[in-house]
């Protein structure tokens, strides 16, 4: 598992954590897990919990969620909160000025756990209501759900190219 695959799982139990209203220590731990690991130029993969305690910056327990991950291929955590989350809402996390806190309180007092559920609160102007949030939120909202909706089904092209090439060498290989 390449490190900002490693990043990216940390960073979504950080979320996942702070979404389910944990101890902020907890939400705090993985993320500097992920900051630290950004930052480490070495690849991790397939390195002993030896190896990996004597990483620069790693501490003791971030060696060991990245073990975790090098032997079982993910982090038991992840998968408790990933089974305890509505499928919706991990989509939900990746919207632009939603983080998880304002997430759980929509989550919670709404009843909001897909991105359909919040676009029709938005609509009947529920978002709006809740402590915290207010009409400007609730625009700003609906304009990311727009705009998702309307790019939904495009490719960015830094993530096509790779591919594309992959499959042109692909090609070229079966018929010369």
């Amino acid at each position: 598992m390449e490190n900002n695959h490693i990043v990216a799982l940390l960073k979504n139990v950080a979320q996942l954590l702070a979404l389910h209203d944990a101890n902020p220590f907890q939400v705090r731990h993985y993320t500097n897990a992920a900051l630290c690991i950004e930052q480490t130029p070495q690849t991790l993969a397939h390195l002993s919990l030896a190896d990996l305690e004597k990483v620069p910056g790693l501490t003791a327990s971030a060696a060991k969620l990245v073990h975790e991950l090098n032997t079982t291929g993910t982090l038991y955590r992840w998968q408790e909160l990933n089974q305890a989350t509505p499928p919706g809402l991990q989509a939900l996390l990746s919207l632009r000025g939603i983080g998880p806190k304002k997430l759980r309180i929509m989550w919670q007092k709404l009843g909001i756990d897909s991105a359909e559920a919040l676009r029709e609160a938005c609509d009947r102007g529920e978002v709006a209501t809740l402590p915290g949030f207010g009409h400007k939120t609730q625009s700003a909202i609906q304009a990311e759900l727009a705009f998702r909706a309307r790019y939904r089904d495009m490719v960015h092209y830094a993530t096509a190219r790779p591919c594309a090439e992959r499959l042109v060498t692909s090609l070229k290989q079966a018929f010369t």
